[in-house]
C-alpha cells in the first residue's frame, strides 16, 4: 500500500544519508589526521566552506573537530531513523500479508459465484 511504500522509501532515504556521511566522516578523519601531523602555519581545504581557501590550521583543526562530532551525531541519529524506518516497513508489510491471507478464500470462486447468481 502506499503508507509501506512511504516507509521504504523513507528508510531507504536514511540508508544513504547514513552512507553519505560515514563516508564524510572518514573524509574528515583523514583530513584532520593529515592536519594534526603537519607543522605547517596555514591549510589549503574546501570543507569548510565548500570553496578551496587556505586557513590557519589550529581554525581548521578547530573546525574538522567540530565538524566530525556534527557528523557522528547525524550518523547515530540516522542510524536509529533507519532502524525505526525498518521496523514500520516491515510491520505494515506484515499487516497487508495478513489481510491477504484473509481476504484469500473470500476471494476464491468470487467469479463463478457471480456468474451463478
Amino acid at each position: 500500500s502506499e503508507e509501506a511504500r512511504t516507509a521504504t522509501e523513507q528508510r531507504d532515504f536514511c540508508k544513504s544519508q547514513l552512507k553519505r556521511f560515514k563516508k564524510e566522516t572518514r573524509e574528515i578523519v583523514i583530513e584532520l589526521k593529515e592536519v594534526s601531523r603537519v607543522g605547517h602555519a596555514t591549510w589549503d581545504t574546501a570543507r569548510i566552506t565548500g570553496f578551496p581557501q587556505r586557513y590557519n590550521t589550529k581554525f581548521v583543526k578547530q573546525r574538522l573537530v567540530e565538524m566530525l562530532a556534527s557528523h557522528r551525531a547525524r550518523i547515530a541519529e540516522l542510524t536509529d531513523q533507519s532502524r525505526l524506518q525498518a521496523l514500520i516497513s516491515r510491520d505494515k508489510e506484515r499487516l497487508m500479508r495478513e489481510v491477504r491471507r484473509e481476504l484469500a478464500p473470500l476471494a476464491d470462486g468470487l467469479a463463478e459465484r457471480t456468474r451463478k447468481e
